[in-house]
């Protein structure tokens, strides 16, 4: 069971790292086969981008636990500044043992809930799963992903916030703030328990429950800006002499 503390610190992240989450899988779609290499601190991939990457933990089926990177005797000395160290201290000080624990049993699923506290809080890119026989690697990545056109259009962000809380369990008010603020969409509040965010094409209506759930969700389309000039404005005028 998670502390309390975990939960606030990932509903402050998640969001923002599933948007993230959703740059990368755009990048790398149909990139072909990956190749990871820990020591030289990369991943390729045969028809895609070569990632700069740091290892986070690792997941092992058999036992059901995680195992961080900075715990596991196989890997040496992490390098200067490697998200798992800045996450056992981050733990530390904030008293989320969690994050500074050598290893924690759950299941898999709460992997990626560290994945995407790692990315936010070490201003990451995004994470990679990484399988092997027996378990799986998560790495953060650490060169920048292009971001998609539509990035900031009513489509896009309503398909972050409904697949991010479909998925993670999470405060919907604290991760809607953290992540309109981390895209630098305006938002205002026009109600008790009812928010207006802008996006690029239009504006976004939240309406939430007295625990701070999401319970409607409405675009409103912004109307079209009647021509003022030029060709269209001789179309427009009613003047019967001109």
């Amino acid at each position: 069971m998670a502390t309390a503390a975990f939960k606030t610190l990932f509903g402050h992240h998640a969001m923002a790292s599933y948007a993230k989450q959703l740059a990368l899988a755009d990048a790398i779609e149909n990139a072909g086969a990956w190749d990871l290499d820990l020591q030289a601190g990369t991943l390729s991939f045969a028809k895609g981008p070569k990632l700069q990457i740091g290892l986070l933990g690792s997941y092992g089926e058999g036992a059901g636990s995680w195992l961080w990177a900075w715990a596991n005797k196989n890997m040496g000395p992490l390098p200067d500044g490697n998200a798992a160290t800045k996450l056992r201290e981050i733990g530390r000080t904030k008293d989320i043992p969690e994050l500074h624990e050598p290893e924690t049993h759950d299941a898999e699923s709460f992997c990626h809930e560290l994945a995407m506290i790692a990315v936010g809080e070490t201003q990451a890119a995004a994470y990679y799963r990484a399988p092997y026989e027996g378990g799986a690697a998560y790495l953060t990545i650490h060169t920048a992903i292009p971001p998609t056109p539509d990035k900031h259009r009513l489509g896009r962000v309503q398909r972050v916030i409904a697949e991010s809380t479909s998925t993670f369990e999470m405060n919907h008010r604290t991760a809607l703030d953290a992540y309109f603020k981390s895209e630098g969409l305006p938002v205002k509040k026009t109600g008790e328990n009812e928010i207006i965010a802008s996006a690029e094409d239009g504006d976004i209506r939240i309406r939430f429950d007295a625990d701070g759930r999401i319970t409607e969700m409405k675009s409103l389309l912004r109307a079209s800006t009647k021509p003022t000039g030029g060709f269209f404005n001789r179309l427009f005028r009613k003047d019967k002499n001109s």
